[in-house]
């Protein structure tokens, strides 16, 4: 999963988990 192309995969499940990764790298910066 390459950042720089978001729109070259847009399939459902790799949008779902990037999310939740995104989520919780979030939520551990704030923690931090």
């Amino acid at each position: 999963m390459n950042p720089a192309y978001p729109n070259l995969y847009p399939d459902p499940e790799t949008l779902q988990i990037f999310g939740v990764v995104t989520a919780f790298i979030h939520k551990t910066r704030d923690t931090d």
